[in-house]
């Protein structure tokens, strides 16, 4: 009787160590498979044209023009014997959207070499600050209504894109900054993907050609 448990303890111990063992060499297995497994490549971070169009749309710079001007016609109106001329002012004000034309962005890329076409700034848009606008009519004048007044915003309009397109500081401000913000986008990309861009820029005119 005492045989026959010694047995069944010897089996018992045995089959424990068995199992012991298998449980090692499957544990030891799946640890070196994952010690050997190599981590992916973490996936780079491509420059993409749309986003320079993006950051160029961007990139604006506004400026605030006030304007007094006189419109006088003396001719304006003749009613019977009796004649009266168009005399009044309007003071306003117009804001103006300097930036570069996003159509004419491109970017190309070779041997950590960033080349960006960029074109000069120019005057995108000016809008009327309506809220702003004043008008001063004389007594010896017709009255001034919609009409007289569309025609004065058109002409005090193009005063003051001619104007701002004069304005050298804030074009060469808008492009710097246009510049400034492709740049970091550049940079940030690089420092993601562990490479240090070299940025060559092309500068053009308004038309797209060189400037040499």
């Amino acid at each position: 009787m005492k045989i026959n448990k010694l047995k069944g303890t010897l089996i018992s111990v045995v089959l424990i160590i068995i199992l012991c063992v298998i449980v090692f060499l499957i544990g030891t297995n799946i640890g070196t498979s994952l010690w050997d497994k190599k981590e992916p490549e973490p996936r780079k971070i491509e420059l993409h044209n749309e986003q320079f169009k993006y950051i160029a749309e961007l990139s604006t710079v506004e400026s605030y023009y006030h304007n007094v001007t006189k419109i006088y016609d003396e001719n304006y109106k003749e009613w019977l014997w009796f004649d009266k001329p168009l005399n009044f002012w309007v003071n306003s004000e117009y804001i103006v959207t300097y930036g570069i034309d996003a159509d004419l962005i491109e970017f190309s890329i070779e041997d950590n070499i960033v080349s960006v076409t960029i074109p000069e700034a120019r005057v995108l848009k000016s809008k009327n600050n309506y809220a702003e606008n004043n008008t001063y009519v004389a007594k010896d004048s017709v009255d001034v209504g919609h009409d007289e007044l569309t025609v004065a915003y058109k002409e005090i309009e193009k005063e003051i894109i001619a104007s701002a397109e004069t304005n050298t500081i804030l074009l060469e401000k808008a492009q710097h900054q246009a510049k400034q913000l492709m740049a970091n986008y550049i940079n940030k990309v690089g420092t993601i993907n562990n490479v240090e861009y070299e940025i060559k820029w092309i500068e053009v005119d308004q038309k797209g050609k060189p400037i040499t």
